[in-house]
């Protein structure tokens, strides 16, 4: 059961970070990751083994002591997580503080960087964002509760290319939105 749900899961994060602001739904996890959001939890069991690094912000010893129990990962500082998971409880300057802090790789091994995991509340509303790049015709449109301060602080942190983080945004009603670094975003007004 939990192998075809994380199988079919890698299918959507495929699928959401090859066309960026693409909007695609994830099964809910049979295993309890609370208090992330239940697709949070699928992903992370996706994405997380023992060959991986993550850190949890706030530091929330119940998420971390779970996330090891079930995917063999290790926690460790933000500095040198290979994911990042940020609980939807996670405050606007602790959201840009852990973004700062992740790993962005180097121009030998770009691949080093780390990989977000952001907890929203919706992927269908809020703020609305143009998305420009690889996997996206002309452009796409992104709505949701992403504050634009967060998005410029990401632009920063991608200026230079191939550098930079990847984002996965999940949002409360268990919808993903891959950002690849190379996705350009601007905000509409």
């Amino acid at each position: 059961m939990i192998m075809h749900s994380t199988q079919q899961a890698y299918r959507k994060l495929l699928e959401a970070l090859s066309f960026p602001g693409k909007v695609n739904s994830v099964d809910t996890c049979p295993n309890d990751f609370s208090p992330l959001i239940s697709q949070t939890g699928l992903i992370c069991l996706t994405l997380l083994d023992s060959e991986v690094a993550f850190h949890v912000a706030e530091e929330n010893n119940l998420i971390t002591e779970t996330l090891h129990a079930y995917t063999g990962s290790h926690a460790t500082n933000a500095r040198n997580a290979d994911f990042i998971i940020l609980p939807l409880s996670s405050s606007d300057e602790e959201i840009v503080k852990k973004i700062n802090q992740a790993k962005i790789g180097d121009l030998v091994r770009p691949h080093k960087s780390a990989t977000i995991i952001l907890e929203v509340e919706s992927l269908k509303y809020g703020y609305k964002y143009s998305l420009k790049g690889p996997g996206i015709k002309d452009t796409n449109q992104l709505n949701c509760t992403i504050r634009p301060e967060i998005m410029e602080n990401r632009k920063n942190i991608n200026a230079e290319y191939p550098l930079g983080i990847d984002l996965i945004l999940v949002d409360q009603q268990g919808y993903v939105v891959g950002l690849p670094r190379t996705t350009q975003i601007m905000e509409v007004y």
